[in-house]
């Protein structure tokens, strides 16, 4: 017998049936939501929960000179959700998680507020100010909310002034979180929160838009000049980590985190790469394009404001199958500070990491900017071809992923000389290796012809080994001395690397 879960309302009797006393104004539809949990002897039992809130929204759109926007409404005359066509699945899944039940009725300006939002878009900025909304989400998203309608307009704050504005200082992860959450883009202006550097850092409608956005509400001869000089570091920084691939092989020992990036800095590393599993492990997420995008941005974000040297970010297959919101991630990567990323075909087809590429290159050259797209193929790691294929079909790919774009072609899984001469006599863009136990000195991997040497994973995962040895060994024996072995990192190295 499946157990019972009901919430409930003010006013409600339940004798056998239920029976639902609520304010009109609500329009509210009973439904029923059948979920699965688990018993006390782990069985799947259905699980019943009541379910009050599915209201009619009202839906209307418009155009902008930076896109058609999407307006949504309740029957009550607040504002539920805004944003732009080209990201009108996010709408619909935040939307989704804001109200228990909801459908779209297409209304033709509803409550004028098409007029409202098109008088800010002909340049009558304050005319979205008093606009009436209703938020969803928790408590602290509605904290951040509040809180950003109340920046003035043609102002910026960072996301720490932001924090700092809602009394909890050292949230600002969680505000960052909360901003990237927000459902009522412009009218709940979360871009008017920029880096603490002056970075736009990322935007849901993509950093062009943010860009616009602040131009069109500021001024926008002083806010382009930053831009000019954010341009300027991007194309510097970009055409020294292309100069590291022409020379002897580059090196790079791969960061999970700020403070990892910044100790292989100062151990001498030209470049800063970062492993996607090490980074995934230290966000709280499982390698394999797990983790949510706006964590990796901020991740690169970090690194980025620590060291001097190029950065390169590992973005696994892009997080998304849609070439167009990829492109839309190097826009926040790139404003990071990223001037490199490693994408993979992994277990796509080499006609979906093609087109990636191809958005990728479009989007960087119609900015600007520049990024080295390393292409990686996972022929050899995955076993995508048999052992006297796996030359071909590597040379194949790389070939294919030249024309769509690609800079440089990374072959994890590689490791016998006589491949590894092979794939770099016949591939025309820097070939990039990765450490594995069988993988040749690093003198005959230059002789060789390699340009690149990934560490991976390996010195992230070392480090989490190391980190599990003591604490198993502390927490079985508490014996403090055994935690400071003479080649501890002291603090005071550490602390004097920030």
């Amino acid at each position: 017998m499946g157990a019972c879960f009901v919430v409930l309302l003010p006013r409600v009797s339940i004798a056998g049936r239920f029976v639902l006393r609520t304010p009109r104004s609500l329009k509210t539809v009973v439904t029923f939501l059948t979920l699965r949990r688990r018993n006390i002897y782990g069985q799947r039992t259905p699980l019943q929960l009541l379910m009050v809130e599915k209201i009619k929204l009202l839906v209307d759109k418009i155009d902008t000179p930076i896109g058609e926007f999407i307006i949504v409404a309740d029957e009550e005359g607040n504002l539920r959700a805004l944003d732009w066509s080209s990201h009108e699945a996010r709408l619909h899944k935040l939307l989704a998680r804001y109200c228990a039940g909801f459908t779209l009725a297409p209304t033709r300006n509803p409550y004028g507020f098409a007029d409202v939002m098109n008088a800010y878009f002909s340049g009558e900025t304050q005319a979205i100010d008093k606009l009436p909304v209703r938020f969803g989400g928790t408590s602290f998203q509605q904290r951040v909310w509040t809180e950003l309608r109340s920046i003035v307009c043609g102002i910026t704050i960072s996301y720490s002034e932001l924090a700092r504005r809602i009394d909890l200082p050292n949230a600002v992860r969680a505000v960052g979180l909360a901003n990237g959450s927000n459902p009522l883009s412009v009218v709940v202006p979360c871009h008017r929160v920029i880096g603490a550097n002056g970075n736009l850092t990322g935007y849901g409608g993509g950093v062009e838009r943010k860009r616009w956005l602040l131009a069109h509400e500021g001024n926008p001869q002083i806010f382009y000049l930053k831009e000019n000089e954010m341009q300027k570091s991007n194309l510097d920084a970009a055409k020294k980590f292309r100069h590291l691939h022409t020379g002897e092989t580059l090196v790079l020992a791969n960061a999970w985190d700020a403070g990892s990036a910044r100790l292989i800095e100062a151990a001498g590393s030209k470049a800063i790469a970062t492993t996607s599993a090490g980074l995934a492990w230290s966000n709280g997420y499982a390698d394999g394009d797990r983790l949510p995008s706006h964590l990796l941005v901020s991740a690169v974000a970090a690194i980025a404001r620590v060291i001097k040297v190029p950065l390169t970010a590992d973005i696994e297959g892009g997080y998304s199958d849609d070439p167009s919101s990829v492109a839309d991630l190097i826009d926040q990567l790139i404003d990071a500070g990223a001037i490199g990323i490693n994408i993979e075909d992994g277990a796509e087809s080499v006609e979906m990491l093609c087109a990636k590429i191809e958005a990728i290159r479009e989007r960087v050259t119609r900015q600007g900017a520049d990024l080295f797209i390393n292409a990686r193929t996972d022929v050899y790691l995955r076993g995508l071809a048999s052992t006297d294929q796996r030359v071909s079909e590597t040379l194949r790919r790389a070939e294919i992923y030249k024309s769509a774009g690609a800079d440089g072609i990374f072959v994890p899984g590689v490791s016998q000389s006589a491949e590894i001469q092979v794939l770099c006599e016949k591939i025309t863009l820097p070939v990039n290796v990765m450490a594995v136990p069988s993988l040749p000195a690093l003198t005959e991997l230059n002789a060789l012809g390699v340009k690149r040497l990934s560490a991976g994973i390996a010195i992230s995962i070392a480090v989490l080994g190391e980190a599990q040895r003591l604490a198993r060994a502390f927490l079985e024996s508490g014996n403090s001395p055994d935690l400071f072995t003479p080649n501890t990192l002291n603090y005071q190295a550490m602390n004097a690397m920030f």
